[in-house]
């Protein structure tokens, strides 16, 4: 009865022991992988900066997180490698993986078998990239925009001058020429200009005495 009482103690000593450790690689595996997760996002962020010389790099990026993370090689029984950043960076899109080891020394498992540590790779990906963009403007015609504003001006003639404001402002800021406007003025029904119209599947309709309404030729905008 004895010896079995002091081999099922060792049993749990030697389970436990290894849960231990298996515990505390897991923790840090864990927290390598969120920092991993989250450098990638904010290096695979397209850069706003009109000053080229004011852009960081994908790897200064990451670097950066690693290094405000905390996960230094001074840490007790653990040793965070040092992280390999690949990024991929074309117009409109960039493109980041990045990789690292953890290891962890074992409190217990050293004492059963040659294996002193646990170690593991850890690695994530991140893309952000900006396709092609569609605007639709949605005009009011109706006789109401006919309703002056003030200074000779009436609701219609400002809805145009927004109108045109907005497809020049789009304009100028489309570097990569991937912006497309189309203009569709409604009043007691909508009117989609012909053109537009031709690039859409349409189905049921509006008509009137038997023929159906023909869309318009041009924008009224």
């Amino acid at each position: 009865m004895a010896l079995i009482m002091i081999f099922t103690f060792l049993a749990m000593i030697i389970f436990g022991g290894i849960a231990v450790d298996v515990m505390r690689f897991e923790t840090r595996r864990v927290a390598m992988q969120q920092t991993l997760d989250r450098a990638a996002l904010a290096a695979a962020g397209l850069p706003e900066e009109k000053d080229s010389t004011k852009v960081r790099t994908p790897t200064e990026i990451a670097n950066d997180w690693f290094a405000k993370a905390g996960l230094g090689a001074d840490l007790n029984m653990v040793t965070y490698g040092t992280p390999v950043v690949t990024a991929l960076s074309v117009p409109g899109k960039r493109e980041v993986e990045i990789s690292a080891s953890v290891t962890s020394q074992n409190y217990f498992m050293g004492l059963f078998s040659p294996r002193d540590f646990l170690q593991g790779m850890t690695s994530t990906k991140a893309a952000q990239g900006v396709s092609n963009i569609e605007v639709i403007l949605v005009l009011d015609i109706t006789g109401s925009m006919n309703q002056s504003i003030g200074g000779g001006k009436t609701k219609l003639q400002a809805l145009k001058e927004s109108a045109l404001s907005f497809v020049d402002i789009v304009e100028a800021n489309d570097k990569k020429n991937g912006v497309s406007i189309g203009v569709v003025p409604y009043a007691a029904q909508v009117n989609v200009p012909a053109a537009l119209r031709a690039q859409f599947t349409v189905a049921h309709l509006s008509s009137w005495n038997g023929l159906a309404t023909p869309a318009s030729r041009t924008s009224t905008a």
